[in-house]
């Protein structure tokens, strides 16, 4: 199913379609995919068919065991969190539609970033967390996908416990805690880290035709990163922990962004999609 969906999505893909479209269909296609394969790994026969359905179509995480637990014990959310997650969909929203028109065509890759940190705000940290809440309300252990990431000490902690968790539950999982232990946690790390570049080559890399092997750098930057602090010399000046680990995370994150964000994937996707969102013609 994982790699089905996908494969799919580009056959049956209409020709002439928008490229940003064909980058939608794949990611929502391995999303599903990798809902299916969790839902389908768990003892889902032990909770209602109420939940599973709530789990499979209105909870964007991945940590299904947790989910569908009925005997877990959640705290509720905190008011200011609401509060918080609820600003931040109304200024996802507003750096996406630009309605005062701050970010026009004589800034291009500024209205691009606006665009893409608009939608960081409005779906991880707005939309995504009153998920969260809504759920914690009702008993469901449900937890954030994103923990305060600006806040990590370490590369590890960011990709492991604090930025998009749906992802980092899925390989700890399915990769992490099966193989550690076999391949060591050198391989492990590299192989894990390598996995997330090409799915992220399939959805970004493939519909931009072109920046391939950027995607893959990055991730790979994260993976370097994170063995360069567990190493004994990395630990002897501080990083992993306090300031010069939260230092070297934001750096590990930020530094190597151009190849994420590399200008085949802004020029043929996101600056298209943003202005199709904004109705520019």
């Amino acid at each position: 199913m994982v790699v089905v969906l996908p494969v799919c999505v580009v056959v049956f893909w209409p020709a002439g379609s928008p490229r940003w479209s064909l980058m939608w269909s794949i990611a929502f296609a391995f999303y599903f995919g990798f809902k299916w394969l969790t839902w389908r790994r768990t003892n889902a026969a032990t909770s209602s068919a109420g939940r599973q359905v709530a789990y499979l179509a209105a909870w964007p995480g991945m940590d299904a065991d947790a989910f569908l637990n009925a005997g877990r014990t959640v705290s509720p959310p905190r008011l200011f969190e609401v509060l918080i997650a609820s600003t931040n969909v109304f200024g996802g929203l507003w750096l996406i539609f630009d309605p005062m028109n701050w970010f026009g065509d004589s800034q291009r890759w500024l209205y691009a970033w606006s665009g893409m940190v608009g939608y960081l705000l409005l779906l991880h940290f707005g939309v995504f967390r009153l998920l969260s809440c809504v759920w914690r309300s009702r008993g469901i252990d449900a937890a954030p996908l994103m923990d305060q990431p600006f806040f990590a000490t370490s590369v590890a902690s960011l990709w492991g416990r604090r930025w998009n968790t749906a992802f980092s539950d899925l390989i700890h999982r399915f990769w992490f805690r099966p193989f550690t232990r076999k391949l060591g946690l050198a391989l492990s790390t590299w192989i894990g880290f390598g996995a997330s570049g090409l799915i992220h080559e399939a959805v970004m890399s493939f519909p931009a035709e072109g920046g391939y092997g950027l995607p893959t750098l990055y991730f790979l930057a994260q993976a370097s990163g994170i063995l360069l602090e567990r190493s004994r010399w990395g630990k002897s000046i501080g990083l992993g922990r306090g300031v010069v680990g939260w230092l070297f995370a934001m750096t590990c994150l930020v530094a190597p962004l151009p190849f994420f964000m590399n200008a085949p994937f802004f020029a043929n996707i996101v600056m298209p999609f943003f202005q199709f969102m904004r109705g520019d013609p």
